[in-house]
């Protein structure tokens, strides 16, 4: 079945039930169908996404250039700010001084929400992480008590929006 036109709104192919229905569905056709007119279109830079002839207000956009997420407001392409970036690991930690935590490049924009927990040490233990920074944070463990202790410390960082940590 063949194409006879696009919706000029949202670039949906318009097909005519004129045609004989064993003719069958031409599968290039549907697979650029879904990948074209989706509500979630992914294309090379912002450049590329502001060119797609079938913006409309809600159509969300991912830029491959700078791994960025943005949703059409009805006049362009703004940064989404449902960013939900999380990044956790596990480190081993000194008895003595800091030990730094890097992030994954690029992970967050803001310095984001920080927990940690101490996992696998024979006292009670707790987990000190310093003020947070986009790309890096220094934790510690201590005893209830206060004696700074090696140890695991598994820990967990998340931002919810582009411009905050908290969501």
């Amino acid at each position: 079945m063949a194409s006879d036109s696009r919706d000029p709104v949202t670039g949906a192919h318009i097909f005519s039930d004129t045609g004989a229905p064993d003719i069958g569905v031409d599968p290039t056709l549907v697979s650029a169908q879904a990948n074209d007119v989706g509500t979630r279109i992914i294309r090379a830079n912002l450049a590329a996404l502001e060119a797609y002839p079938y913006k409309r207000a809600g159509l969300s956009g991912h830029a491959l250039d700078t791994k960025i997420d943005y949703v059409h407001d009805g006049t362009g392409f703004v940064a989404d700010q449902r960013v939900n970036s999380v990044a956790a690991g596990a480190v081993t930690v000194a008895a003595t001084g800091t030990t730094t935590v890097t992030f994954p490049v690029g992970r967050f924009t803001q310095p984001p929400i920080v927990t940690a927990l101490v996992v696998g040490h024979a006292n009670v233990c707790v987990a000190h992480v310093g003020p947070p920074s986009a790309t890096s944070v220094v934790v510690r463990a201590y005893t209830v008590s206060g004696a700074q202790v090696a140890g695991v410390v598994h820990w967990t960082a998340t931002q919810m929006l582009s411009g905050s940590a908290a969501g």
